[in-house]
């Protein structure tokens, strides 16, 4: 038996056998070393965070990449005016930031998976979203049709309203 379970039972006002010590409550009896080794290693094997943290994780960048790719998408194919081009990029930006954020992979508990998923998504990494999902908004400017549209379109909207304006206005009187 070892001295520590008899010191601990000892210490504890408990009779210790060969077989076991005695709790006040109950019979506990004393296992091998082999399987006490067992017991501690399937403890730990089961309060490991890496394999709950790479899971986290890979959740989070599989919700939001597709997002990220329509976003893409989205302004390519759209009309590609400063304004769906401003709105595309503050997308990715908003995205990115939450990513990083104590909310996303940033999140202290997921330790060492979160820093990976992180770095794996920045510029220059494994998975460089930047290049992927940033740069091709950023680097393909509004159209001259769409930025004549948008202004065309603004000063429509704008008369329109005015005319709205002075519509209720007189219908008041």
């Amino acid at each position: 038996m070892s001295s520590v379970a008899t010191q601990t039972a000892a210490a504890a006002g408990q009779s210790v056998t060969a077989y076991g010590v005695a709790t006040g409550a109950s019979w506990v009896p004393i296992v091998g070393p082999i399987i006490a080794g067992v017991s501690l290693g399937i403890g730990l094997l089961l309060s490991r965070k890496g394999p709950w943290q790479r899971e986290q994780t890979t959740a989070i960048v599989n919700e939001l990449e597709p997002l990220l790719k329509q976003n893409v998408q989205g302004y390519l194919a759209g009309p590609r005016t400063p304004e769906s081009q401003r709105i595309a990029l503050a997308n990715f930006d908003a995205a990115w930031a939450w990513l990083v954020s104590g909310e996303g992979c940033g999140n202290p508990v997921f330790g060492d998976p979160g820093r990976a998923c992180i770095a794996d998504r920045s510029r220059g990494g494994r998975w460089d979203w930047w290049a992927y999902y940033r740069d091709p908004i950023e680097q393909n400017p509004p159209t001259a049709a769409a930025i004549a549209g948008e202004l065309t379109g603004g000063r429509t909207l704008a008369l329109l309203a005015g005319l709205g304006l002075i519509a209720v206005v007189v219908m008041s009187w």
